[in-house]
Parts: structure tokens; sequence; C-alpha cells
């Protein structure tokens, strides 16, 4: 496979990927899915209470009984699917809440030529519009590009050895444009930091894949607090322990630099992390297969108080992965990435849909004179709307 080619730093921070369709309404809480070997499932709190224990707040979003569904990630409008050694792309085209509709699953990438046996093993859509695959049987990190923007990546160039010698990788979480971690099989370094320091598009390097954590309990899900502060579910230990890099030197090795979020869980299996009101959802494999929230209510570092563990979702049956979609906030023209304000990645998001890269979702539009165009004519708003902000 062949190394990708670096692109410089504004084009890579373009937030151009296609965004979920049917959803231009806010929505006020996140929406969970979740895969079993056969379906998977959306959980959306339609009453707003909470969880997802009323009726219609649990739905089939995809089902298909030639595929064994496992990893899931999501971009701002396409889940992606592990599948054995493939990826499916789900895009809900017809805006009625599933993907069970024609056209609604497509093949996105097939890594079964790409290693001897590969064993897809987790899955993430990063913030530069590429997919990172972890291969547990290669000890490997593949990255997945559409290139030439026909919806897949099954193209010459488009797969991506970008890091190796990793123990069975499990978990992957980003911490910022070119820095990464994995959770790998290993107790002597559970989790390492895999960082393109050269920004020649893979971790090959010197210092590229280095210890994060050493000499703990192996994880299953890893998710991302801010640069410097994580969260690894550790199912041996029944616990969510969090990882914070307190002197910024690139690791969790030094003193109170691990501190545990969670314990006495039953039987966790997997976790995802709800940004927007900073609560992690646990799948646990216990007798009632239930979905917990757990959220540090009182800011004391933990969720190990009254009322900061609350069951939202039972029977799920056996599950293999979950993901979360952020609520959708409306916002102003020229605000592309939904930060709140228009800054120079919205520029550099501006430019590229001017010379015709897809443009976001219609909940922050470029089409800065509402003419249905983005084009020579936006540009003296949009130059306006950026000064100004």
């Amino acid at each position: 496979m062949q190394s990708l080619i670096h692109i410089p730093t504004l084009v890579l921070l373009v937030m151009t990927c296609a965004g979920l369709q049917g959803r231009a309404h806010a929505q006020s809480s996140p929406t969970v899915f979740y895969s079993t070997n056969s379906s998977i499932y959306r959980l959306f709190d339609i009453n707003g209470d909470g969880d997802f224990l009323d009726s219609f707040e649990r739905k089939a979003y995809a089902i298909s009984a030639e595929s064994n569904f496992s990893g899931l990630s999501v971009s701002t409008q396409s889940l992606f699917v592990i599948t054995g050694t493939s990826i499916q792309k789900l895009q809900d085209l017809n805006g009625d809440g599933d993907c069970l509709d024609a056209n609604e699953m497509n093949f996105f990438a097939d890594l079964s030529a790409e290693a001897s046996n590969p064993n897809l093993s987790a899955i993430l859509a990063t913030n530069l519009c590429t997919l990172l695959v972890t291969d547990a049987a290669n000890g490997t990190l593949i990255q997945l590009s559409d290139h030439n923007g026909d919806g897949d990546a099954l193209d010459t160039n488009e797969i991506a050895n970008i890091a190796d010698d990793l123990v069975s990788p499990n978990a992957i979480t980003q911490l910022d444009d070119y820095t990464f971690l994995i959770s790998q099989t290993n107790t002597a370094t559970p989790v390492r930091i895999l960082e393109d320091r050269n920004h020649d598009g893979d971790c090959f390097d010197f210092a590229e894949n280095i210890s994060y954590v050493e000499n703990q309990p192996i994880g299953v899900s890893l998710v991302t607090i801010d640069s410097h502060t994580q969260r690894h579910l550790r199912a041996s230990q029944s616990d969510i322990v969090t990882y914070h890099d307190a002197n910024a030197d690139g690791d969790a090795l030094d003193a109170n630099e691990l501190i545990i979020f969670a314990n006495n869980l039953d039987q966790p299996a997997r976790m995802a992390r709800a940004a927007s009101t900073d609560t992690l959802y646990v799948y646990l494999a216990n007798n009632n297969r239930e979905l917990v929230a757990l959220r540090d209510l009182n800011a004391d570092g933990d969720a190990l108080d009254a009322n900061e563990q609350v069951v939202v979702a039972t029977g799920l049956g056996n599950v293999n992965d979950i993901t979360i979609i952020e609520p959708i906030t409306t916002c102003t023209n020229g605000d592309a990435d939904g930060s709140g304000t228009i800054t120079v990645v919205d520029l550099s998001i501006f430019a590229r849909v001017l010379v015709g890269a897809p443009a976001p979702v219609p909940v922050c539009p470029l089409d800065m004179n509402n003419d249905g165009n983005v084009d020579g004519r936006d540009i003296q708003p949009f130059i306006a709307a950026l000064i100004a902000d």
C-alpha cells in the first residue's frame, strides 16, 4: 500500500465531509447508534427526558442478514460500519430516519487484499475527512481517503498503511488533526500515541509511535475529552479511567495522570461520548443488556456520586459497538463548521466549495446572498462576515 501524499495543513483542516441527510432541523439531544451482528439501531430521545426508554425512541436503522456489523463511526452525514474485511457507508437519503431503503447502504472499501487475513477491529471518521481502521491481526493502522470524490475508497492509492508494530489494536481516538491514541491488547503498553510530526502522511518516523500509558490493564474503548485528557474503558477491571497529560509531555506516565472515573460497572463492553454534554454512554453486557449514561455532575473529576450513572436503555441485545451523532444547532451564514464564529477554518471550507468541493449541510450555509448558489457573488459578503466576527 502506498503512503498518503501530504496535503498542506490548511486544506487538511477543511471539514467538507458529507453530512447526514434529512436533519435540517435543530435537535436537542445526541443520537446513539449501536450495532449487533445483523442490525444497526438508532436511539433518539424524542420526549427530551434524558433516556431512550419510551415508545418509538428505538428504531432499526439498517438490517442485513449477509453482513456482520461491528465497528461504527460517524461523520457529519454518513455512518460507516465494519462488515468483516470491508467498510459499508450508510446514508439516510430520504430523511426517514433509517437506511433501510434502496441505495442507502453502499460498499465503501474492501481491505481483504491489503494484508494477510485482516481483522478490522475499530474505525474512526477523522477531522480530516478520512477514515482510520485498525487491523488487529496485522497490528496496523489503515487510512481510507476518497481522493476523487466518488463516494468510496475503492480506487488506486485511496488505501494506505500509516502505522504498524501495534499489538492487536482495538480502539482509536483523535486528539488533534495529526495525533491519535490507539488502545491495544498489551498490558505493557495498553495505549500508544501516534503523531505525524513531519506531516508526511504516516506515523512511521522517529517518535511518531510511542508509549502513552504503560503497565496498566488493557481497555476496549477510548474517547477524547480534550487534547490532554481521555477516558479508557477497561472491561477486565469493570471501570473507566481518565488519562490526563497534566504536564503536556505527550504521555500519561507521570504521577497522578491516571484517575478512576467510574468503577464497579456491570460487565462494561463498549463506550462512546457525547461532547455537547460531556456524557459517556456505556453498554453493559449484563442480563439486561443496558445502556448507561455517566456524567460528572459535581465536577469532581469522576462519575462515582449519586445520580451520576443512569440507565437510559435496556434490552439492547449483544452490542458490538456504539457511536454518537451530536445535536445540530443553528448558526449564521458563513459558519461552515458550526463553531459559533466565522474563522479561517470556515474560509478554507469556503475556498474549497468555490472550486467544486461538496458544500456542508445547509444548517450552516455558505450561500451568503441566499441565491441558491455558492459562487463569486458570495465572496464579498463572506469576507465582510469574517472580518465582523
